[in-house]
């Protein structure tokens, strides 16, 4: 048996962000598809991606301003996976998409990070 996964914590620019759900991360920075030729055989194409994960946030309760002083900078982005113990970092991450508040729940969403630079690493 082993732990396949689990909570997670974030940390952004050195706060401390509150997970609402799970993250989707996208590690590889590369991306293949596929062409058929005209004889039925198959050929591989590879293009480079960032590497990204897809976050969900609490809003906080510290009046937290998901605004343009967040989306702009580039930030330094670690993902811990608490109970397996695999650290994720994104060194110099820019924050993607647009932030969208649930004002019942709470719960922020729309938000991703993008890096050239990623890192795993086990804790």
């Amino acid at each position: 048996m082993y732990q396949a996964g689990g909570r997670i914590s974030i940390n952004i620019g050195g706060k401390r962000f509150t997970p609402r759900a799970k993250a989707s991360i996208k590690p590889s920075q590369m991306q293949h598809s596929h062409q058929v030729n005209h004889d039925g055989t198959v050929s591989r194409s590879t293009v480079a991606t960032a590497a990204t994960a897809e976050l969900t946030f609490d809003r906080g309760g510290d009046g937290f301003k998901w605004d343009s002083a967040f989306m702009l900078p580039f930030w330094d982005v670690t993902i811990t996976e608490r109970d397996v113990g695999i650290i994720h970092l994104f060194t110099q991450a820019s924050v993607i998409g647009e932030p969208v508040i649930d004002t019942e729940t709470g719960e922020v969403t729309g938000l991703s990070i993008a890096t050239g630079q990623y890192t795993q690493t086990k804790a």
